[in-house]
């Protein structure tokens, strides 16, 4: 009778303190994967009087509303030197009715900024392979993650821009992709094209904090099993 007490104890307390652990996972909200067939420069050159010089948009719809705790993207260095960049700038625009020089898809049509982050650093600069293309195309490509705070409506279209700071003699771009609309476009030196490509980058939902009373689960479940163990031990002869 008590070991059958103590087996349900026990299973109770592994049912309590699983409740009280259980985490939402991360997970791609919207994705567009490279194509590793090379991209567009979206870049602020600090170690030459050029600055932001370049910027590459794309667009994006989520199904429904989601928050957005990261965007993850593929990029590419042409450089005869070793160069990693030393920041991303993230921006996230509305979408505009007015084309900056006509309607959709001749010119995609951003609106007010709605979000930006400057965050240092490379975003984790991982190789990935050099792009599908014949030398001296064959640039090296890399993966990048930052995080964001910023909810998307469902149903609603933005467009996102992903700029590099990177030192001279280094040029950073964009890698292209798949899946989404087939367009994007560039603004370079002022004079802004149509791109017909997807730009490469995924959309991630943020990890789910467990609620403040998980910790009291555990730690009841963790004090129910002591107080089975010592209701329930044999004496000492």
């Amino acid at each position: 009778m008590y070991a059958k007490r103590i087996v349900f104890l026990c299973a109770l307390t592994a049912v309590w303190v699983g409740v009280g652990s259980t985490r939402a996972q991360a997970g791609p909200l919207y994705n567009q994967p490279t194509n590793f067939e090379g991209g567009f420069y979206s870049e602020n050159d600090t170690s030459v009087p050029l600055g932001p010089y370049a910027t590459t948009y794309d667009d994006f719809t989520l199904s429904s509303t989601a928050a957005i705790g990261s965007v993850s993207w593929v990029g590419g260095i042409i450089s005869t030197v070793a160069v990693t960049p030393t920041a991303f700038t993230i921006d996230i625009f509305a979408n505009s009715t007015t084309g900056c020089i006509g309607a959709e898809p001749t010119c995609p049509n951003t609106g007010s900024m709605l979000y930006t982050t400057t965050i240092s650093g490379d975003a984790g600069q991982t190789f990935l392979q050099n792009d599908n293309l014949p030398p001296p195309n064959s640039n090296p490509a890399y993966s990048y993650s930052d995080p964001i705070n910023f909810t998307a409506t469902g149903g609603t279209e933005y467009w996102i821009s992903i700029v590099a700071t990177v030192p001279a003699p280094g040029d950073w771009f964009w890698e292209s992709g798949t899946g989404g609309d087939g367009y994007s476009y560039q603004t370079l030196f002022g004079t802004t094209t149509a791109l017909a490509v997807d730009e490469a980058f995924s959309l991630n939902s943020p990890s789910a904090v467990p609620e403040p009373m998980s910790a009291g689960l555990v730690g009841g479940g963790l004090v129910l099993l002591a107080l089975a163990s010592r209701r329930f031990k044999r004496p000492i002869a």
